[in-house]
């Protein structure tokens, strides 16, 4: 009986843990989106602000040394990058809620 009854609630701890794979995914790929506008903003509007604040990021790389191009990005780059940063950022974050689901469930469900 003590048995049964921890198990139980094991299954509804588990169940109240649980992350829904596509709202995380859809919640982060909307504040990577913004993201990715606001920092096309500044690239325009502010390109050194760009170069101090993300530099640290990518080990100060020089980013006159990777241009290969003069000026600002067009509009295929721009919607290129939209889609392609806001994907990767979904298909991060449903893989983790999907492994974070997989990861605590209850021990008898692991297969």
């Amino acid at each position: 009986m003590r048995a049964a009854v921890y198990e139980q609630t094991e299954i509804r701890t588990y169940q109240s843990r649980r992350v829904g794979v596509l709202p995380l995914a859809n919640a982060a790929c909307a504040v990577a989106a913004a993201v990715y506008v606001l920092c096309a903003a500044l690239s325009v509007g502010a390109p050194e602000v760009l170069v101090v604040l993300f530099g640290p990021w990518f080990h100060n790389i020089r980013p006159d040394v990777l241009a290969y191009g003069q000026g600002s990005m067009t509009l295929g780059q721009w919607v290129l990058g939209f889609f392609t940063f806001s994907g990767a950022v979904w298909l991060a974050a449903g893989a983790m809620a999907w492994l974070y689901n997989r990861w605590t469930r209850p021990a008898h469900e692991h297969v």
